[in-house]
C-alpha cells in the first residue's frame, strides 16, 4: 500500500489534510506526526512512498531533510512552507526533493501536486507560484526555437510535447475555451512564461495575457496554477504525462 506521511506542527491543517487525501485517494496509507520526532500512534510507519515535510522559513532546510532521511526510508519530499514560492536560500536540494507547496494552497491543488509526484511527475513548475520553476534542485530548461502547429491534426508544443488536435479541440470544448487558449493554457501548463509564450505563438504579450485572462473568467480561477489544475480535476491532460 501507498504511505503518505504529512510532518505539520499546526494540528487542525495536518488532521485537515490527512482527512482531505483519505477522503481523495481512499486507499492510501495516510498518516500524520507534529514533528519529525513524534510519530501520534505506535505502528507509525518507518518507510513512506511520499512525506510532506512543514519546514519554517527561517530554518534550516538541508537539516531538516537530513532528518527526515536518518529517521524515515523515503522515496520522495513535498516541501511545505509558508512563503508563496519556495524560499530564495532553499538551494543544492537532493534529488528525493520532487517540490514545494506553499501552506496556504487550496487542498485541490495540494492534492493535484501530490497525485502527480505520486504517478512519478517532477520534471514541471506546477507545485510553485508563476515565477518560480525550481524543483528538485534545478532549473527548467527552455529552447526558444520551439513552435506549436496544428499542422497534419496534431499540436505540437515545446518541442517534445503533440496533442492530437482532435484532443485539443475536445479539451477545449470541455474547458469552455477557444483552440487558441488551450494553446496558451498548454504553454503556462509547462511553465513557459507570458513572454516566452508570445514568442512561441508569434502574437504579442498584450494578445496572450488577454487570453490568459479570459482562460481564468471562463474556469472562474485566479491563477496559473489554479488553471492548469481545475483543467486537470475536469479532466484534461494539457499535454502532460500521467503515468
Amino acid at each position: 500500500m501507498t504511505t503518505v506521511i504529512i510532518v505539520e506542527s499546526q494540528a487542525l491543517l495536518r488532521l485537515g489534510i490527512q482527512c482531505h487525501l483519505l477522503n481523495a485517494f481512499p486507499r492510501l496509507c495516510v498518516q500524520g506526526a507534529g514533528s519529525l520526532f513524534c510519530p501520534e500512534h505506535e505502528n507509525f510507519h518507518n518507510e513512506c512512498d511520499l512525506m510532506l515535510l512543514s519546514i519554517e522559513a527561517e530554518r534550516s532546510v538541508s537539516e531538516s531533510i537530513r532528518q527526515a532521511q536518518r529517521m524515515y526510508t523515503l522515496r520522495r519530499l513535498l516541501l511545505l512552507s509558508d512563503t508563496e514560492t519556495m524560499p530564495s536560500a532553499w538551494v543544492d536540494l537532493p534529488p528525493i526533493v520532487a517540490g514545494y507547496v506553499a501552506r496556504n494552497t487550496s487542498l485541490s491543488f495540494l492534492t493535484a501536486s501530490i497525485e502527480r509526484v505520486l504517478n512519478g511527475c517532477y520534471d514541471t513548475s506546477f507545485f510553485t507560484s508563476d515565477d518560480t520553476r525550481l524543483l528538485a534542485g534545478q532549473r527548467h530548461e527552455e529552447t526558444s526555437h520551439d513552435s506549436v502547429s496544428t499542422d497534419g491534426g496534431t499540436c505540437t508544443v515545446g518541442g517534445k510535447i503533440s496533442i492530437c488536435k482532435n484532443t485539443a479541440l475536445e479539451e477545449a470544448r470541455l474547458l469552455n475555451i477557444t483552440l487558441r487558449q488551450h494553446q496558451v493554457l498548454v504553454y503556462l501548463a509547462h511553465g513557459h512564461s507570458i513572454e516566452d509564450t508570445s514568442n512561441r505563438l508569434n502574437i504579442s504579450i498584450n494578445t496572450v495575457r488577454k487570453h490568459t485572462q479570459e482562460v481564468y473568467r471562463r474556469m472562474n480561477v485566479k491563477n496559473r496554477n489554479q488553471a492548469v489544475f481545475t483543467a486537470i480535476e475536469q479532466g484534461a491532460k494539457l499535454g502532460l504525462i500521467f503515468p
